[in-house]
């Protein structure tokens, strides 16, 4: 299985072919920094709390996380260069606020291995949403519930794709999820998760947020109609077919 939809690498701009990179096409370059950061900092998060590979590096790396937001919070030295830039461009305040609600949030969900998951999608790296939010519409007010539905769309797509490594970590959002798995068990699940997925519409500031929704969404469901099981086969989604799904 695959995870590279969701991985993004340190460096200022998107790769070509990613989903950050037509999401953000129509965005000047210093918009589209300013995202990615936001994007990397979650990747880096979620690496740690529910992708990891070993889990005591991984709680040393959410501790350091702490210690970074702590140090942002008391303008002590920041070794974290996507904190320290966005700390150049947000309030420290408001900054601190959102990334620690979502760490916190994180580190205590790693300690939960039943979780429900129309709960966790609207609470999960809400924060960073926010934050992109902010950013986008000029620091000017938004609408708050519109971006807590796109950030869970977001995640709805990234738990589907997720659902073997989750299996493998003992997160578990539905019992029914093992490598044994049926196809119509799959989909019924998928189906079920995509039932929480709703269109929204927004101001053209934030039109790149839901030009993401939609680009998840579709890859969501081309996964779901080709797979039989997700712990056996992945589908890969070339730049084309990323560039026609933002459209």
């Amino acid at each position: 299985m695959q995870y590279n939809y969701f991985n993004f690498p340190n460096q200022k701009l998107p790769n070509y072919g990613s989903v950050p990179y037509f999401a953000y096409r129509k965005l000047s370059d210093d918009k589209k920094e300013i995202l990615y950061l936001l994007d990397q900092i979650k990747s880096q998060i979620i690496s740690c709390t529910e992708l990891y590979n070993n889990i005591e590096v991984a709680n040393e790396k959410m501790n350091w996380w702490l210690k970074e937001l702590n140090n942002l919070k008391s303008d002590k030295t920041i070794s974290s260069p996507q904190l320290k830039r966005l700390s150049s461009i947000f309030d420290k305040d408001t900054l601190y606020n959102h990334l620690v609600e979502d760490v916190s949030h994180t580190i205590e969900n790693s300690s939960t291995t039943e979780r429900d998951f129309t709960n966790h999608i609207y609470k999960n790296f809400l924060g960073i949403e926010f934050l992109k939010a902010l950013y986008l519409n000029d620091f000017k007010e938004y609408d708050a519930d519109a971006i807590k539905q796109i950030n869970a769309n977001n995640e709805i797509a990234r738990h589907i794709f997720c659902i073997p490594k989750h299996f493998y970590n003992q997160i578990v959002f539905d019992t029914k999820i093992t490598p044994s798995i049926t196809k119509s068990d799959f989909e019924e699940l998928a189906k079920k998760w995509l039932e929480n997925y709703k269109s929204i519409k927004v101001n053209k500031n934030l039109k790149s947020l839901t030009t993401a929704n939609t680009i998840h969404y579709k890859m969501a469901k081309k996964f779901i109609k080709k797979i039989d099981s997700p712990f056996k086969e992945t589908v890969d989604f070339s730049p084309l077919t990323l560039l026609f799904y933002s459209i």
